[in-house]
């Protein structure tokens, strides 16, 4: 709150100024943080920060909750909890980068498929959706939990089953509405974006 922006940072102020579904090297969600933050203090480094840091303890959670989800045991949940929040997860709380909700809706698709692995609710296939979705919209890199899900759930005899049902389709449709605008706007200009991150 009380240091100033350093480069990108003010780079990313200037988006959420003037927001669009793409930008010339990130997809928007790091310009929608911003906005969000300066909505509620103003266009300060605090205002700037304030999503990315209020995500930090969001992830630890999530990582708890997964933890939790597969091992069944507080402590082991605890512990991963703790370790995110003195490692990568912290750091990445104290500016404003793209990673921030990428990471954040990344452990909420994982989150989500644990869900679906352990208790068999398939809606919790639609979560995993909206949150690879989201995911997309806040780093091109994010195509590798794309990949990643798909192979997991197809070497996964537990989940390749749900293939048979709507479940992953739905899914998987609602994941592509949700990047849509990015992909429409990169069309539209060029693909800047994903020129730009692939040289």
């Amino acid at each position: 709150a009380n240091s100033g922006l350093f480069f990108d940072e003010a780079y990313y102020w200037h988006w959420s100024t003037n927001l669009n579904p793409g930008y010339f090297d990130h997809p928007p969600m790091v310009a929608l943080f911003i906005a969000a933050g300066t909505v509620l203090f103003g266009d300060t480094s605090l205002g700037v920060r304030f999503m990315t840091a209020l995500a930090a303890p969001l992830i630890a959670w999530l990582i708890w909750a997964i933890a939790l989800e597969l091992t069944g045991d507080r402590r082991i949940a605890a512990w991963g909890a703790i370790f995110s929040s003195l490692t990568g997860a912290a750091l990445l709380s104290v500016a404003v980068f793209p990673d921030e909700p990428m990471v954040l809706f990344w452990l909420l698709a994982v989150l989500a498929l644990v869900k679906v692995y352990g208790r068999s609710q398939p809606w919790w296939w639609i979560v995993a959706g909206v949150a690879i979705g989201l995911a997309g919209t806040s780093k091109y890199t994010a195509v590798f939990l794309g990949v990643g899900v798909f192979a997991w759930t197809l070497l996964t005899p537990e989940l390749r089953r749900w293939y048979g049902t709507c479940w992953p389709w739905i899914g998987l449709l609602v994941a592509l509405a949700v990047v849509s605008p990015v992909l429409m706007w990169n069309a539209a200009n060029g693909w800047p974006s994903l020129v730009m991150q692939t040289m």
